[in-house]
């Protein structure tokens, strides 16, 4: 209910109308407070003009000269105050008098209203605010009739007014009077209540029509959309909604109705549709798998045949190969006898050649062994010959020792001598000295002597060892020469059973030729056969993703066209 159309209509206009009612009782107030306002002015105004004017010139003089509760014109005064407030009314609630001394204010004397613990005649007036201060100010001034505005003190609201008593045309006092402008606030209220009533009376009425003319109007519009609620559930048997307005709710009543009827009639001829649609996908489908179905046997015979055929052109293949590698080598074959034969020729040809080397190597190995064994004497005799040298030199090294020996005895026999024996002293230590010079060569040459002993000695060793081997070669050149002998009769044999191979393998390899060029004839037909099957594989493999492909979109259009039979089934026409 709270989210109706006419709940939401009714409360905009309440609120609406409750805010021009709120506004309407301010004004009134407001007018009605501002004119209470005025009369209180013009009223204060006169009541201080009256009332001013009744006062004893002489009374408020000698009140001011003592002013206290003592002072018997001091309580008169404030008794015919008292009695003037009674007796109004117009809200008098305050009067009093008002001196000044010292720029401060005073209150002589005043009303029983105005007295308390801390205000009595003669205090200090403190309770007036900046409004209060500056009216007083101007009226002893002017000395003439001073109101205020509307003013807050400790004690409340207020409006007052001052009369200038004149004394010798010289203001002595004010005469005061204090209007409660809360009673006044009040009066206003009282009088605005009166125009509520008015109002609030009119705010009912206003709400009782309108929400009688909402009704009516939202009327036609809650059955508009009770009969869209039923179309939205599928029931378009409903009867046409009956409005006879002729404002926009009647336009959109009679749109409402013609697309209803439009709606009805699309509905009926797209479930007539969706059936027929659905007899023909199904009779698709039917017949796209069976299509699918032949040419998926067909596809699959010819891939059969295709496979046969890859087999036979490999077959073929691998037979040609081996044609053609049996040709090779039979070429192969006779290239080699033939080669085998020239090279048999030149091996027979460089067997007669070493045959002859290895004659003249015997001989030359029988000169070698000759001027070895000459050789091996020489050294032997180069030996015995050091041995020579080194007696040579033993003998050296002792005549030198001897030598040395005889040089120190003839050097003691010159220093015992003395100064005749000096010269001789020279030449001892000469021949010394030549003779260790002469036993350092003796030592060297014996160095020397021995090193080539050594030499002698391994030389010695390694002619023999030469002569030995030298005889071990001729042994082998000797055997050699036989061998070749032997090896040129053999290869002679050789090349002549080769040039029977070689004549035979010529004959082979010219059939061979005969028999690739056949094989290649065969297996060129074969590839040729296998590339159309291929061929027809393929356009078979094709025409049946095509049937494939036909009978998924039947099956989707088949099913699209239940559910679209299932979507019309919940409509009633």
């Amino acid at each position: 209910m709270r989210g109706s159309i006419r709940f939401k209509l009714v409360l905009i206009n309440s609120i609406i109308l409750l805010l021009f009612g709120a506004s309407t009782m301010f004004m009134v107030y407001s007018k009605i407070k501002a004119s209470n306002e005025q009369s209180m002015q013009q009223e204060l105004h006169s009541l201080s003009y009256l009332l001013g004017r009744l006062v004893s010139v002489s009374d408020v003089s000698y009140i001011l000269t003592n002013p206290s509760s003592s002072n018997p014109t001091a309580l008169a005064m404030t008794g015919e105050m008292n009695d003037l407030i009674k007796e109004s009314n117009s809200g008098i609630a305050n009067l009093y008098l008002v001196s000044t001394k010292d720029g401060k204010l005073y209150i002589p004397t005043m009303s029983t209203s105005m007295i308390t613990d801390t205000m009595t005649y003669g205090s200090e007036y403190t309770g007036g605010s900046e409004i209060f201060t500056k009216a007083v100010q101007a009226a002893f001034e002017t000395k003439s009739i001073q109101t205020t505005d509307v003013y807050t003190s400790s004690t409340g609201e207020w409006k007052s007014s001052f009369y200038p008593v004149l004394d010798n045309d010289k203001v002595v006092a004010l005469y005061a009077i204090d209007f409660d402008v809360s009673k006044t606030n009040e009066k206003a209220w009282q009088e605005t209540v009166s125009v509520v009533g008015i109002i609030l009376i009119f705010l009912i009425a206003s709400a009782v029509i309108m929400f009688i003319v909402l009704t009516r109007m939202v009327k036609p519009i809650l059955t508009l959309a009770n009969a869209s609620r039923r179309i939205a559930e599928g029931d378009l048997s409903a009867q046409q909604v009956d409005v006879r307005t002729k404002d926009e709710i009647g336009t959109l009543a009679a749109n409402f109705n013609a697309m209803t009827a439009n709606l009805r009639t699309l509905i009926h001829h797209v479930k007539l549709n969706a059936e027929q649609v659905a007899a023909s996908a199904e009779e698709l489908t039917a017949s796209a798998e069976q299509t699918s179905r032949a040419t998926d046997h067909i596809t699959k015979s010819v891939q059969e045949m295709a496979v046969s055929s890859d087999k036979q052109v490999a077959s073929v293949d691998q037979g040609a190969k081996a044609i053609h590698d049996m040709s090779s080598g039979v070429q192969q074959i006779a290239a080699s006898a033939s080669h085998v034969t020239h090279i048999a020729a030149q091996a027979n040809q460089s067997a007669g050649q070493g045959n002859v080397i290895v004659r003249q190597a015997v001989e030359r190995m029988n000169g070698l062994n000759g001027t070895v064994s000459g050789l091996t004497q020489s050294v032997q005799e180069l030996g015995d010959r050091s041995s020579q040298i080194g007696q040579f030199v033993e003998v050296i090294t002792s005549i030198s020792s001897q030598t040395n020996l005889l040089a120190l005895n003839a050097a003691i026999e010159a220093a015992r001598a003395g100064e005749h024996g000096r010269g001789f002293g020279v030449v001892a230590g000469e021949i010394r000295k030549l003779s260790e010079q002469t036993t350092e060569s003796a030592a060297q040459i014996a160095e020397v002597v021995a090193i080539i002993q050594e030499e002698m000695t391994t030389t010695l060793r390694t002619m023999n060892r030469v002569n030995a081997e030298v005889v071990d070669g001729i042994e082998v050149v000797t055997m050699a020469g036989q061998s070749f002998e032997g090896i040129q009769g053999a290869i002679a044999q050789v090349a002549s059973q080769i040039k029977e191979v070689s004549t035979a393998s010529q004959d082979m390899s010219e059939g061979a030729s005969q028999i690739v060029q056949t094989i290649d004839a065969v297996a060129g037909a074969a590839e040729s056969a296998a590339a159309e099957t291929q061929n027809v594989s393929a356009a078979s493999e094709e025409q049946l993703a095509s049937m494939q492909e036909i009978t998924a979109s039947a099956t989707y259009l088949a099913k699209m066209a239940e559910e679209l039979q299932e979507l019309v089934m919940k409509y009633k026409v």
